[in-house]
């Protein structure tokens, strides 16, 4: 049993020799390809520092480098990498239009730090230099929903430097909507998160109550009983006294007929208006025509157009075609 026993020691010992063995040439030498500097850095490059989580560094196409930048310095501090690394990180991971942009300025005036990439990056692909976001967030009013305009006010944020955490509060608050801004100002909130859930809260109560008046039905107006039947009475009143078979107290006059299309009608072709006009004759007698004239066959003239739509009658007298002339009985 004890030379098993020393058979086993010796055999975990040179197990133990060979792991530790196996490990050291496994590990990187500072003249290795992964321990060795890069061109503009005087520092040793190191390998990541084990993490519990893994973290994918993001990529950039040109879009919100704002939160890139941001999302990139969180990566760096993360795994603690050095400044002359970040270059070489950053450039592998830009995609579309960033590539070429990056390889032109690389050969005009390469970049040597960090920072100076990023210096770059907001000024070709961030807002305008000549935006103003701090005029731009004292001016914003909540247009849509609360959840909107807090992220168009946090994108705004994000981008002033020097604003109190009150100055913030006041700015926020301001910008929403009158109602709204009115109800969170009376519950006095000191921090943000309060503010933006009050504002949801109100939000909601404001939508459910104008839902339920657009939901509610008209009521129709009812009269009162007393009213309706003094109505009906006045009503019936009338309508004996309309079926009274007493005799009128004056007569009936007897009302003539006018007939209005009297059959002794005279009519002028346009062939006989037109000599009349030649030869200066009036149209009713064989008098000459003059401003002064005075036709002794003085007559009253009506001329009756009827149009299809009997609401409407237009009356005009038409010398091209005929002229009618009712002569006095």
């Amino acid at each position: 049993m004890e030379e098993i026993q020393r058979s086993n020691e010796t055999q975990f010992a040179q197990l133990n020799a060979n792991i530790a063995q196996l490990l050291q040439r496994s590990s990187p030498s500072p003249s290795s390809s992964h321990g060795g500097r890069i061109s503009g850095c005087d520092q040793p490059r190191s390998s990541f520092q084990v993490r519990s989580v893994k973290l994918d560094f993001p990529r950039f196409d040109g879009k919100n480098v704002m939160d890139w930048i941001f999302k990139a310095e969180q990566f760096f501090d993360y795994y603690a990498t050095p400044d002359c690394e970040r270059l070489l990180i950053a450039s592998v991971h830009l995609d579309h239009d960033v590539v070429p942009w990056y390889q032109m300025i690389q050969k005009t005036n390469p970049f040597l730090t960090w920072s100076a990439l990023t210096r770059a990056l907001e000024l070709d692909f961030g807002p305008s230099a000549y935006d103003f976001p701090r005029a731009t967030l004292f001016k914003l009013q909540q247009s849509g929903s609360v959840n909107d305009y807090y992220m168009q006010f946090t994108s705004l944020v994000n981008r002033v430097d020097g604003l109190s955490f009150d100055a913030i509060l006041d700015c926020f608050i301001s910008g929403l909507q009158d109602e709204i801004s009115r109800d969170v100002k009376a519950m006095e909130p000191r921090n943000l998160s309060k503010v933006v859930a009050l504002a949801k809260l109100f939000e909601e109560k404001y939508a459910a109550n104008k839902t339920k008046i657009s939901s509610t039905p008209a009521k129709n107006y009812n009269p009162p009983s007393s009213f309706t039947s003094k109505t009906q009475t006045a009503t019936q009143r009338i309508d004996n006294s309309s079926k009274s078979t007493l005799p009128p107290l004056l007569p009936t006059p007897a009302v003539k007929p006018f007939n209005i299309r009297n059959q002794n009608i005279k009519r002028i072709s346009p062939a006989e208006i037109q000599l009349r006009r030649e030869k200066n004759l009036c149209y009713f007698c064989d008098e000459k025509f003059s401003p002064a004239h005075k036709c002794p066959n003085r007559q009253v003239m009506l001329l009756q157009l009827t149009n299809e739509d009997d609401s409407q009658s237009d009356t005009t007298l038409v010398f091209d075609e005929e002229l009618t002339v009712e002569e006095d009985t």
